[in-house]
């Protein structure tokens, strides 16, 4: 069984090595919100990890835009041969907040 901290290396390997495959509705999310495919693989290499949920056998774990500021977007992707990006989303400000530059979830997004 793989645990979050396997998980994270494993994402963090497959990031520095260009191994990234997109959903379909990953990449519409893409499209949509304007985020640049460099800027996720950016995230998944050095994005703080601000969320971590168990789908069926997979470990989901979204990271934070790594860029300088605000976040603007998270990325939730799990393993598989390589990082699978399941989809990219701005922060919504009923289920996040930001504390000294890191996205957390808020009560109210429970």
């Amino acid at each position: 069984m793989v645990n979050q901290k396997e998980t994270e290396r494993a994402i963090r390997q497959f990031a520095v090595a260009g191994r990234i495959t997109y959903t379909n509705h990953a990449r519409e999310r893409l499209e949509e919100r304007g985020i640049q495919q460099l800027d996720i693989q950016k995230a998944l290499k050095n994005g703080q990890i601000v969320d971590a949920r168990i789908d069926g056998s997979d470990i989901l774990l979204s990271f934070q835009d790594s860029r300088a500021g605000t976040p603007e977007f998270y990325v939730v992707a799990r393993i598989d041969d390589r990082v699978i990006v399941i989809t990219v989303c701005h922060p919504s400000a009923n289920c996040w907040e930001i504390c000294e530059g890191f996205l957390k979830r808020s009560l109210g997004g429970l």
